[in-house]
């Protein structure tokens, strides 16, 4: 993603984040971001045709996007505490995790997982938990 998509994206977000955040009390907001942390915050969605890193800068833009439009709303100070949450969220998020190659063609795992059909994820996802379990038993955890 060029510098000029990133910043096409986050103004593109900006007013829609702003315009969202505006009409809501600090209860609202908390609620917001209570309901929306794990769909709209802790996770990205790698879009048919992006690759994971793509879908990482997407969402480090999100972030960034959302504390700007409570850093210019008369909430700031009050939401401080989240702005800079947000902030050190999308500094941190790294686009090396976790994309490393898992395959020869140097296909990271997220786009791998993105091209599986359900039934394949779902073998996948067994597989993965099988594994598991034998570990934990050679472990003798379980």
């Amino acid at each position: 993603m060029t510098q000029k998509e990133k910043d096409s994206l986050f103004a593109l977000l900006l007013p829609e984040y702003r315009s969202l955040f505006a009409d809501m009390d600090e209860l609202h907001r908390a609620l917001w971001f209570a309901v929306n942390e794990e769909n709209e915050l802790m996770s990205f969605i790698v879009r048919p045709g992006e690759t994971a890193d793509q879908a990482i800068e997407r969402y480090k833009i999100k972030l960034l996007a959302i504390a700007a439009a409570l850093e210019s709303l008369p909430c700031a100070a009050a939401e401080q505490r989240k702005i800079s949450e947000l902030r050190r969220m999308a500094t941190n998020t790294s686009t090396a995790w976790p994309t490393r190659p898992i395959t020869p063609d140097g296909e990271d795992y997220l786009s791998v997982l993105n091209r599986m059909t359900i039934d394949e994820i779902s073998l996948h996802a067994e597989t993965l938990y099988t594994q598991a379990l034998e570990q934990l038993r050679s472990e003798g955890a379980i």
